[in-house]
């Protein structure tokens, strides 16, 4: 919904310490709201815990979105039905709670999907800077309960390392007509890494080919700026900017670390590969995975 005056509206009427409606018109928040309003009441930002539903001022519009976490400025939230984080909410964006609809422990997603067959082949696809920072190789190594002893681990630069989204959505395309299965990794995403071998498998989708892209971003500004151990920012330059691609040009949305935090392209392939089993590519260290929840 859009419209500054009615977002200051609401922001008012909450203020005052009164009950707002509020229209929820998306299906973000499937199953449980499909439509019509919601009652959003007054709150105090400190009273909000991970799990309420709350109603938050977005541009000109009002989002109304789960709580995944609440840090000291900001809220980590997401839509019930969305694979993707929202951009962190800061403090005064917070307009009120959502009393109706009921609290829920955040990380179970609300549908799952049967576990994943080990595919008989990964190709790791790089994008922009990723690509600049992984040279292209190919591997034979074990992929545990694979139909093959070995199974060949490509890394490829897709679209030749182009930050040019309309020719990454048309590799993409091209991948997807090939079968198999596509995950982008995002640190935006809901779902952890290890639902690479827990479940991500659709049922039209057959196990043989397993591809994996690195270096876009999903339908996400980009994130703020990297805070904390273990965060590496993102590399910058002329053509290495990571391209803003719809979240649907891939099937599934997993992130190896924690929420909206990032990580360069050589660690996040060796989470990856060790996520699955298999051995890391030749000189690469096994990585510690106490950083992928």
């Amino acid at each position: 919904m859009s419209g500054s005056g009615f977002a200051d509206l609401v922001r008012a009427t909450l203020a005052a310490g009164g009950l707002a409606r509020v229209p929820v018109t998306d299906s973000g928040m499937l199953p449980v709201l499909s439509g019509g309003t919601v009652v959003v009441e007054p709150v105090e930002f400190d009273q909000i815990r991970p799990g309420e539903v709350v109603a938050y001022q977005h541009g000109d519009g009002i989002v109304v979105h789960r709580v995944v976490a609440r840090l000291p400025e900001h809220l980590l939230t997401a839509g019930d039905n969305l694979p993707l984080y929202d951009p962190p909410v800061p403090r005064a964006a917070l307009l009120g709670r959502v009393p109706q609809v009921a609290a829920r422990l955040p990380g179970a997603p609300a549908v799952g999907w049967p576990p994943l067959p080990p595919p008989d082949g990964v190709t790791l696809w790089l994008v922009g800077a990723a690509a600049r920072a992984v040279p292209e190789t190919d591997h034979q190594l074990p992929v545990p309960g694979s139909r093959r002893p070995e199974a060949l681990v490509r890394v490829r630069h897709l679209a030749a390392g182009s930050a040019l989204p309309d020719r990454v959505r048309r590799a993409l395309d091209a991948l997807d007509a090939l079968g198999g299965v596509t995950v982008g990794i995002s640190p935006a995403a809901v779902r952890p890494v290890d639902d690479l071998r827990t479940g991500l498998a659709g049922p039209s989708r057959p196990a043989q080919r397993l591809d994996i892209v690195l270096g876009c971003r999903f339908g996400l500004p980009a994130l703020p700026g990297a805070a904390g151990r273990g965060t590496v920012a993102p590399q910058a330059g002329p053509g290495d900017a990571q391209p803003l691609i719809a979240p649907d040009d891939v099937d599934h949305h997993l992130r190896t670390g924690p929420p909206l935090r990032e990580a360069g392209p050589e660690s996040e392939i060796r989470i990856i590969l060790a996520t699955l089993g298999v051995p890391p590519l030749p000189g690469s260290p096994q990585p510690a995975l106490d950083g992928a929840p």
